[in-house]
């Protein structure tokens, strides 16, 4: 999931709240401030005005700053929201893999027993095939006893005739 429509000002106000509340948080800006109110006082200027430019920025800044930081407590919400919906889509995902984990770990069992019973049957398998093997080769022998009797009285025939 993108995050990205969190940090996204919704409209031109949301936009100049924050980025003037981020330009105010800067060292830059203190040093400007510094250099004017120097200059403010080298040049003699009148100090009232100087208080009251002071506290109307003080007031503005105070209005800006609570907007961007009521907008941060909604960015800070839809995150935690979208970080519980991660978080528990994480949690289904971890258990779905628990679960295959676990029968995989159950086909593996279930082939070593296979493995086991056919290593002990394999003797006996071997034995039959050893038995089958010798009785087709008895049976062989005598299909050709059979066949050599058969021919020789068929042979004698074909002599006599000749």
């Amino acid at each position: 999931m993108s995050r990205k429509h969190i940090h996204v000002s919704m409209n031109i106000g949301d936009k100049v709240a924050d980025g003037v509340t981020n330009f105010f948080g800067t060292w830059l800006c203190l040093g400007l401030h510094t250099l004017w109110f120097m200059l403010w006082f080298v040049l003699r200027l009148d100090v009232s005005l100087l208080t009251n430019i002071v506290s109307l920025e003080a007031i503005g800044l105070a209005i800006l700053i609570m907007m961007s930081q009521s907008r941060s407590g909604v960015r800070d919400r839809l995150r935690d929201d979208l970080e519980s919906v991660e978080v528990e889509e994480i949690r289904g995902l971890t258990l779905s893999i628990r679960d295959i984990v676990l029968s995989v770990q159950k086909i593996n069992q279930q082939q070593n027993e296979v493995l086991a019973e056919w290593h002990e049957l394999k003797p006996t398998i071997e034995h039959i095939q050893a038995l089958m093997e010798s009785e087709v080769l008895k049976q062989s022998d005598q299909l050709e006893e059979v066949l050599t009797l058969l021919k020789a009285p068929i042979a004698q025939k074909g002599r006599a005739k000749a």
